[in-house]
This record gives C-alpha cells, sequence and structure tokens, in this order.
C-alpha cells in the first residue's frame, strides 16, 4: 500500500489473513468444479461358476474387464484347494479384458466349493464356485493263481504179492522118429533090399 508520498507501507496481519482466505476459498472452489478423477475399477461376469458332476480337471472361465477405461493389474486367487486359477494375475485396460481360467481339481469325492478373489486398485470381487466330484464304485478284488501246484510222490512201496498162480502149461514138442526122411536110415533100407 503506498502513501501520499509514494512510501510503500507494510501489508498488515489481518489483510494477509484475509487474503489467505479469499485464495483458499478460490482453490476449493477450482476443485468442486473440476471432475473427480476416479480410481480404475473393474467388473467380473460371470460372477459364479457351477461345475455340476464333473471330472477332475473339468475347467470353466470368467472375464475381468475394465469399467473406468484406466490400467490396472488384477490379481485372482483361489480360497480352496479343489478349485485352482490361472494365471494368477493379468492387465486389463480399455478394450482389454483378461480371462481367467478355474480347473476343477477334487480332493475328495462328493459336493465341494470355494470362491475366487478378484483384487485389484481399491476393489475386490468374488467369484463363487462349486462342483461334485463323482462317487466311483468299489471294485470287488478278484484273485487269478499265477502257478499250478503239483506233487511229487515220495516214499518206497512195501508189501510181498501173495497169489496161487492159476492155469495149466502146455506145450508143444515135435519129434521126427529114427529113420524117417532122407538121410542115414534110408540108406539101410536101400541096402538090406539089395541084400535080399
Amino acid at each position: 500500500m503506498k502513501t501520499a508520498l509514494g512510501v510503500r507501507r507494510p501489508w498488515r496481519q489481518g489483510q494477509i489473513k484475509a487474503a489467505m482466505a479469499a485464495l483458499t476459498l478460490l482453490v476449493v472452489a477450482a476443485l468442486a468444479a473440476t471432475p473427480a478423477l476416479a480410481a480404475p475399477a473393474f467388473k467380473v461376469a460371470p460372477r459364479t461358476l457351477g461345475f455340476g458332476k464333473a471330472s477332475p480337471g473339468a475347467t470353466k472361465t470368467f472375464t475381468v474387464t475394465s469399467s473406468s477405461g484406466g490400467i490396472l493389474l488384477v490379481t485372482a486367487a483361489s480360497s480352496s484347494p479343489s478349485f485352482s486359477v490361472s494365471p494368477s494375475q493379468g492387465v486389463i485396460g480399455s478394450g482389454q479384458p483378461q480371462t481367467f481360467t478355474v480347473t476343477f481339481t477334487p480332493t475328495k469325492k462328493g459336493p465341494q466349493s470355494g470362491k475366487i478373489t478378484v483384487s485389484g486398485g481399491n476393489t475386490t470381487t468374488n467369484v463363487t464356485v462349486h462342483g461334485n466330484a463323482p462317487r466311483t464304485a468299489t471294485a470287488t478284488p478278484t484273485a487269478t493263481p499265477t502257478s499250478t501246484p503239483t506233487a511229487t510222490p515220495t516214499g518206497t512201496p512195501t508189501g510181498t504179492p501173495t497169489g496161487t498162480p492159476t492155469g495149466t502149461p502146455t506145450a508143444t514138442a515135435t519129434a521126427t522118429p529114427p529113420g524117417s526122411g532122407t538121410g542115414l536110415g534110408s540108406s539101410r533100407l536101400d541096402l538090406f533090399r539089395q541084400v535080399w
């Protein structure tokens, strides 16, 4: 502030406070007129995955998309060992959704459930998962012989054979009387005839 002689006088303390208050009001008004910058957010679909009666290894998917247009790193984790999720994290942005795959890995037979927690920024969303591992029939074990048992008799037979032989022994004998046929007997007969 200038005096009549053109010499500046220092600001009074009250004037400084008034100026600061006016400046604060201007800043608040400016911020109120500016749209608030929303933190990046996302949405998940579907929010429930039902596997029904499924064998181990069955898969289903859900998709995470940006709902604010910003780029965001999201993570996914399972609360149950019966359900695994892959990948464990992904980057989403405008027009860049991330698909996550949930695999049914039952640790027991029967109904099982859990949740997949998806987190990113200031947002957390759960995907409910449930499935039913089939009960298998119990098989009755059957035994198949792998070898045939063999027995070898041992020991020496004892005892004396008893009994009387029956029947009549037969034998056929043929004899030729001396002098019959040819030979010495025939010669003697011829000699005898010559003498007479």
